[in-house]
Order: structure tokens, then sequence, then C-alpha cells
């Protein structure tokens, strides 16, 4: 839903803080084309680390200008992994999987393991709780990015387990 539909919702206009989220809210992200709000069933939509009233989390759509081939980030993710390993190396088995399919040149991987995106899917769609929670999935065209926040917004409210996370949201936060 628009910011403004969000805005009339009589769960955010009764909201005793309603002024204090609608300043936040309002702004528009670096990037930005399109922004908005999902909804979430009431009780899955505490995994975006404090909901916004009616149980919804931000969006925004936005051409981000990566300086990185998917190549370059392919590597970095790599790089990166090899850092995580060196801290926790109790967990190393985990990373099995995923070094395979980053070497295979799955973007998910890619994105996972870095964390950003690439000159090659500058589209990136971020959700964002209202506190210290944010998934990006990041694409290789606006028409497709655009396609896919129709099909979130056709499902809500969205269930974070069923709806959202088999997506292969990476979390960004």
């Amino acid at each position: 839903m628009t910011l403004e539909d969000y805005f009339k919702l009589p769960e955010f206009q009764q909201h005793p803080q309603m002024e204090f989220y609608k300043g936040g809210l309002s702004g528009k992200f670096p990037h930005e084309i399109l922004g908005g709000m999902l909804r979430f069933t009431p009780d899955t939509a505490d995994h975006w680390a404090g909901p916004y009233p009616a149980s919804c989390a931000r969006f925004t759509l936005g051409l981000w200008d990566y300086k990185v081939s998917f190549a370059e980030a392919r590597e970095h993710a790599l790089v990166n992994l090899a850092k995580r390993l060196k801290v926790k190396s109790k967990g190393a088995g985990r990373y099995k999987d995923l070094v395979a399919r980053i070497l295979d040149g799955e973007s998910l991987a890619v994105h996972q393991a870095c964390e950003w995106g690439d000159s090659d899917h500058p589209w990136r769609i971020w959700v964002l709780g209202n506190d210290d929670t944010s998934y990006s999935k990041w694409f290789t065209a606006e028409q497709e990015a655009k396609n896919f926040l129709q099909m979130l917004e056709a499902a809500e409210p969205l269930d974070f387990h069923k709806d959202f996370m088999p997506f292969g949201w990476v979390f960004t936060n």
C-alpha cells in the first residue's frame, strides 16, 4: 500500500506515536523510486524487530549505482566468508553449501554473503521494520522488481515465514 493509504488506516491514526512515525516514514530513501508499506500477519509481524502500526513494514524500490560487477561481488563474497570462518571456525560446515553456490554463480548466494547488489543486479527492494531489522532482494530489471512487489501486495497480509522468507531475502541490517 502507498504511504498515503497507510497514513489513513485507523490503526495508524489511533497510534499514540502517529506523528513520530509519520515524520520518519515520509522521507524518501536515497535511490528510491517507489515506496510504501507491506502488511504482515499480526502473529509474524514481530520479526521486524517492532513492526510499524497495523503489522506493517516499510518497503522501498530503488536503482542503486553499484560500481562492482557480479564477478567482483562474487569474489568479495568469498573473501567475506573466509573472514567469517576465521572468527567462527565451529560453523564451517554450514558455509560449505553457500561457498558451492557462490562458486556456481548463484546471485542469491553472492548477495547473501556480501549483503549488497552489483551492476548486474542494480534494482533493490529493501524492506525495513522500525528498529534494526531489514531484508533486501536484488533484481536485474525494474519491471521484474515491480512485478515481485505486486505479487507480495496481492498476498497481504503476509506470513513472514511462509509468504516472505521463502523468496530468498537477505538480512541486510
